[in-house]
């Protein structure tokens, strides 16, 4: 007789920014268990990332999310991330 665990898929995600990381979460909170996140770059964050050039800090990647991006605003609560409401450009 299999295992349980024989029943269950293993999933990889090629990717560790911000799609891949949200797909990680997803599947670890519908139960599944071997869930691999591969990245390349050696760190996680894809695009998104800040440099330092002295004393000068630059932020890289998307920087701001209109109220459309629903769902990613809900994601960032749910996940504990810090946003901020900024003023709306005219």
């Amino acid at each position: 007789m299999l295992s349980e665990r024989a029943h269950q898929p293993r999933i990889a995600i090629v990717g560790a920014g911000p799609a891949g990381l949200a797909a990680a979460f997803y599947l670890k909170e519908l139960g599944y268990s071997d869930v691999l996140v591969l990245e390349r770059m050696g760190r996680a964050g894809g695009l998104c990332k800040s440099i330092t050039d002295g004393y000068q800090v630059f932020d890289l990647g998307a920087n701001y999310l209109t109220a459309a991006y629903e769902e990613v605003h809900r994601f960032a609560k749910m996940v504990g991330a810090e946003t901020y409401l900024a003023k709306e450009y005219l």
